[in-house]
């Protein structure tokens, strides 16, 4: 039962995290002209959250 529960879970979390990076995708590839020129991939995603 524990098993089942911990399984479901984690489905739901991975689901919620591959939609917060779809999300993620999405702002960056809407946003990126404006960081690309001053700054790296790692700190504009930092930026972001």
């Amino acid at each position: 039962c524990a098993n089942s529960r911990l399984a479901t879970g984690s489905k739901l979390i991975a689901i919620s995290y591959q939609l917060s990076a779809i999300s993620y995708q999405l702002l960056a590839l809407s946003l990126w002209p404006a960081y690309c020129s001053r700054s790296t991939s790692s700190s504009a995603i930092g930026s972001f959250e």
